[in-house]
């Protein structure tokens, strides 16, 4: 595994839990130069690995539409230095990251819907100044939209829906250009 660089196992109809042999997921903890890991649209069961937070070179990770639960803290986060895609989506991941973290990466897609992220938006959120794509619909949010969030330039598309989402927007006018994508639906 020390040289594997990209795993790709999506889309493979993958169900119930790995063999014992594997664990939950398999240990990728000697997979030092891996970049790529790929394992959506699956129907894997278990939790995150600890050791998917030690692969300091890992640029995409996607365990969207599976059957993983997991509470996702700072911790298993905290060396991700490289990450730009992170897509946990359609599982029963809880974050729990507190509201003064920094994350070490700057990711351009954060998927993130039907997750369980607490009713306040994620502060963390504001130091992603490279997404241009964010979705965290189904997430439990019920305050306001922050003025910060306006100011994500880079944001090519954003859903929000299906929250509790309250308040006023400001004038849209000028990010019409910006936001060329943007949910609030339901």
């Amino acid at each position: 595994f020390s040289s594997l660089k990209s795993f790709y196992a999506n889309s493979n109809k993958l169900n119930g839990t790995l063999p014992v042999s594997l664990g939950t997921l398999p240990d990728f903890s000697g997979a030092s130069s891996l970049q790529i890991l790929s394992l959506s649209h699956n129907k894997i069961k278990g939790i995150l690995l600890e050791s998917i937070g030690n692969l300091s070179k890992l640029k995409l990770l996607d365990l969207s539409s599976n059957s993983l639960n997991a509470t996702v803290s700072e911790y298993k986060l905290s060396n991700l230095y490289d990450l730009q895609t992170l897509d946990v989506s359609d599982n029963s991941f809880t974050l729990n990251l507190g509201l003064n973290w920094t994350p070490p990466f700057k990711l351009q897609y954060l998927k993130m819907s039907s997750c369980k992220l607490g009713t306040n938006f994620p502060q963390w959120l504001q130091t992603q100044n490279n997404h241009s794509v964010l979705d965290m619909s189904n997430v439990g949010i019920s305050e306001e939209i922050p003025g910060w969030f306006w100011n994500l330039t880079k944001l090519q598309y954003s859903n929000l829906s299906n929250n509790f989402i309250s308040g006023v927007l400001p004038n849209l006018s000028s990010k019409l250009y910006d936001l060329p994508q943007f949910d609030l639906s339901s």
